[in-house]
């Protein structure tokens, strides 16, 4: 969704448009926007300064390239650049987020204001660009559409694009190119839209405290002490970024810790900061004790010696004998860099899907003798597997994926095991795409003998075995999703099985399908700490257990939903907490995430956006080594899929 700030208006638009050789910029118009998101980012999962819960914020710059001009005079001179979003799919409901000013028909044009998008994990973004035609008759300023999706302007479309956000997030160097489709053909293109996103600046805070002694006191003076800090400007103005409380009736006051965020004293400039001590008396009269200097470089050394710094009353310091009015100290100093889902994604970790499914019949209802009750267990299976697949595909490169069958055992089998692979292929369990996952569990529903419940453990162990050799730790993360009617056999089993995982990069979501008795399964998302309290108040898990999501599937339909309303549904509920535990684990086990790499762009190359070419051509060398990658072979792998952000690189 758009983010709550306007960049500009129509009329700004109309006359901030210029040209630079055959390039046009133009300004855009951003709609606001209200909308909750459930993906929330980790930084303010753990922010110390009480500030509400926010996202992951996605700036996008636009780019048009190879634009056809106009010949013919009765063709419109000027267009307009419309921007939509669906939560659906790529030919839903379409909400308008943003449409641009009138711009001359060119072919290069660039808005020259970036807009922002809210990002959401668990729900699948799509982005579509509207070229229209723009006469003076048109109203430049549509009115942003609360409600519905027709659109404002009604004026021939000469093309269009459309995009998932996930593919942005995923290129490399997060740069897209997409083919401008003319509307009158639609396979005829008509030119590029290149999109380059980033990640929007978000708060860091970092935490203070000071105390102070020896200011000056009587002993029946009823005043208090306070300070205020402020940053000194270029010009020698000065900001106010913090006042504190007022201390009464001491000399050694000892104030209450507190946060400023990094950018606003740690600027690129390094700017100072000034400290005010001020007084103020019994009847409100406010004065000042005296004040000193200091910078965030500085204050980065913590408390101890190098931060003791003496308060100097400029009308006193010409006296003789004068030394002090007091001195302050640093007594506390946090500055936590806290990262958030998709730093971590764009800086090159991925996420693997992982299915299993319980074919065991519990209070001994076959799982496929009724042929309803097949084609309804298949079908909640189908959804539940498109609904998560689709969005944690998107965050790997490879599209096998592995699937385990337990619950029932195999005829063919020599050797009766707790679980095996779901497409019945004794050397792997890997499934060709989401496809071949639900074809993999058709098939072995017919095949597979049902047991009357199912062991849980063993295929936590499983998956658990996989994340061992999946490379280099923090470059992967796993989303275990479990199908099952709620027969758990081993509870205890399994919740120690729970505890191994919980050092492993591994998140476990349990979608109850049929008439599943859950009961049972409960206690092993009470166990995990992972609970709905828990999770509304952004409490860290405190149990040494691995997070466990529970799904039930028969409280999340609803009469009036279609597949794919329903598929939505589904995917936000299952989702919902992986960022979160992802970036937990993280922080838990002290990973940072690596800087995103940079694509430089060669010199007369205006059209390679999106492109991986070789390390020779489009990487600098100077910011690959900045960023902590090494080149390798074509065929460097991990023990689980190719390395991300390029199969080219590798992390040292």
């Amino acid at each position: 969704m758009m983010a709550n700030n306007a960049v500009g208006s129509a009329s700004d638009n109309s006359s901030n448009t210029s040209l630079i050789g055959e390039t046009c910029r133009c300004s855009a118009v951003v709609f606001p926007r209200n909308r909750y998101s459930s993906s929330e980012s980790s930084l303010c999962e753990y922010s110390m300064d009480g500030d509400e819960v926010t996202t992951d914020v996605i700036e996008m710059a636009i780019e048009l390239r190879n634009l056809p001009v106009p010949t013919n005079l009765d063709e419109a001179p000027f267009m307009i650049c419309l921007i939509y979003e669906s939560n659906m799919c790529a030919s839903g409901q379409w909400k308008l987020l943003a449409a641009s000013g009138p711009m001359p028909r060119k072919p290069n044009i660039s808005l020259t204001r970036k807009y922002t998008v809210d990002y959401t994990f668990e729900r699948s973004q799509y982005v579509k660009f509207e070229l229209c035609e723009y006469t003076e008759d048109s109203d430049a300023t549509p009115e942003c559409p609360e409600q519905g999706d027709a659109s404002p302007l009604q004026q021939p479309v000469l093309a269009r694009a459309v995009f998932k956000l996930d593919e942005l997030i995923g290129a490399f160097g997060l740069r897209v190119q997409i083919p401008l489709i003319a509307t009158m053909s639609k396979f005829e293109s008509i030119g590029s839209l290149i999109v380059m996103g980033k990640l929007a600046p978000k708060s860091q805070p970092i935490t203070l405290q000071f105390s102070a002694h020896h200011l000056p006191h009587h002993i029946f003076d009823e005043s208090g002490f306070y300070f205020q800090i402020y940053r000194v400007e270029t010009n020698d103005e000065r900001k106010l970024l913090y006042q504190s409380e007022v201390i009464p009736r001491t000399s050694h006051p000892k104030w209450n810790s507190f946060c400023l965020q990094r950018h606003a004293i740690a600027d690129n400039r390094n700017r100072l900061l000034e400290v005010v001590s001020m007084y103020r008396d019994e009847v409100g009269v406010c004065g000042t004790v005296g004040k000193f200097l200091t910078s965030y470089a500085k204050l980065k050394y913590g408390a101890g010696a190098e931060n003791v710094y003496n308060v100097i009353n400029s009308k006193k310091s010409e006296k003789k004998g004068y030394v002090n009015s007091g001195t302050f100290q640093l007594t506390q100093f946090t500055d936590v860099r806290y990262y958030s889902f998709l730093d971590y994604i764009i800086s090159g970790t991925q996420l693997h899907f992982v299915t299993a499914v319980d074919f065991s019949q519990p209070n001994q209802n076959p799982f496929c003798t009724i042929i309803e009750d097949k084609l309804e267990l298949m079908s909640e299976i189908e959804n539940s597997v498109r609904a998560i697949g689709r969005i944690v595909r998107d965050y790997s490169d490879s599209k096998l994926f592995p699937a385990f069958g337990f619950g029932a055992s195999v005829p063919d089998q020599k050797a009766k095991s707790t679980h095996f692979n779901l497409n019945l292929n004794g050397a792997t369990p890997l499934c060709r795409g989401l496809d071949g996952i639900i074809n993999a569990c058709s098939e072995a529903g017919v095949k597979v003998i049902p047991d009357y419940k199912a062991n849980f453990a063993p295929i936590v162990n499983t998956v658990v075995e996989i994340t061992k050799s999946a490379g280099m730790r923090g470059m992967h993360y796993f989303v275990l999703t479990i199908f099952t009617r709620g027969a758990i056999a081993d509870v205890e089993e399994t919740i120690k099985s729970l505890e191994v995982a919980s050092t492993f990069p591994l998140s476990i979501i349990i979608v109850g399908i049929g008439d599943s008795n859950c009961d049972q399964l409960n206690r092993l998302v009470i166990k995990s700490g992972n609970d709905q309290m828990k999770m509304n108040g952004h409490k860290e898990n405190e149990t040494n257990v691995a997070p466990v999501k529970l799904v039930e599937l028969s409280k999340l339909k609803q009469e009036e939903d279609t597949a794919e309303q329903f598929r939505v549904r589904i995917s936000e509920e299952a989702l919902h907490q992986v960022p979160p535990q992802m970036t937990s684990w993280m922080r838990r086990h002290n990973i940072a995430a690596r800087p995103p790499i940079l694509v430089i762009q060669p010199p007369g190359q205006a059209n390679i956006y999106g492109k991986r070419r070789s390390l020779d051509n489009q990487f600098d060398r100077v910011n690959l080594k900045a960023a902590g990658f090494r080149r390798t072979s074509l065929t460097t792998t991990t023990g689980f899929g190719k390395i991300r952000p390029s199969s080219e690189c590798a992390m040292k």
